[in-house]
Parts: C-alpha cells; sequence; structure tokens
C-alpha cells in the first residue's frame, strides 16, 4: 500500500480532502472545499499560498495556519497557539 502526496489544490479536490484553515488569532477553524476554493484559485498553487483571512476576526497573513498546521494547532485546544 502507498500514499498519495496531497500538495496542491488540485490533489485536494481529486481525494475530496478539505482544506483545514485556523486562525492564531481568534483560534478560529474552518475546513474548506477544495473544489469551492478551485473555482476562485489557480490549480497549480499548494493551499499555503492562497491568501485567506479569518472570517470571525479578519486576520490575514502569518496568523493564519493551513493544511497539517492548522489541524495540529486546532488539536491543541483554545488559544494554545
Amino acid at each position: 500500500m502507498g500514499y498519495k502526496r496531497i500538495d496542491l489544490l488540485s490533489d485536494h479536490s481529486r481525494h475530496g480532502i478539505a482544506v483545514a484553515v485556523f486562525c492564531r488569532k481568534c483560534g478560529h477553524f474552518a475546513e474548506l472545499d477544495a473544489a469551492d476554493l478551485l473555482r476562485r484559485g489557480r490549480r497549480n498553487l499548494p493551499p499555503t499560498a492562497l491568501p485567506f483571512r479569518c472570517a470571525r476576526c479578519n486576520a490575514r497573513g502569518d496568523q493564519i495556519a493551513v493544511g497539517k498546521e492548522a489541524r495540529r494547532l486546532h488539536s491543541l485546544g483554545p488559544k494554545q497557539s
């Protein structure tokens, strides 16, 4: 049994994997549908290259964690980043 490299937004969409996004400022966590993001972005970009903004507190840039880092921070609990 092998594994699949899930690097690009198109890979997430093809395999049905949601893109996790976590706000380090307020602790808001969301899992976004990769197919919806594909309609707005470019296929050959990793999710970390997209300009996410927190829907709760409007934080941007380095205050937003994406992917595995977002899931890890969310699993630590509220405001432990």
